[in-house]
């Protein structure tokens, strides 16, 4: 009984100071601070550029999808397809 309890402290131990350091930040990546930033490496240049194309692509002067959204009202599909999952 002796034996299981040391090995059960021990793996828990480990366990441990395994996972204690999952939260902190590495340097490549690491979790978000407040502003969302993981603190990873700036955008290439050609994501910067695959951005830009997107970005050209959208009108920012139409406001009528940020009214529809601050008065609650989404986009709907025509039909509304119920599924259901049953276990066997």
């Amino acid at each position: 009984m002796r034996r299981k309890l040391a090995v059960f402290l021990a793996l828990t131990t480990a366990a441990m100071l395994v996972l204690g350091g999952c939260g902190a930040k590495s340097g490549k990546g690491g979790s978000q601070d407040m502003t969302g930033s993981t603190g990873g490496n700036p955008a290439t240049e050609h994501t910067k550029a695959a951005n830009q194309a997107w970005y050209d692509k959208l009108d920012f002067t139409d406001k009528s999808e940020w009214d529809n959204a601050n008065r609650g009202l989404i986009d709907a599909p025509e039909e509304l397809e119920l599924v259901a999952w049953t276990r066997p």
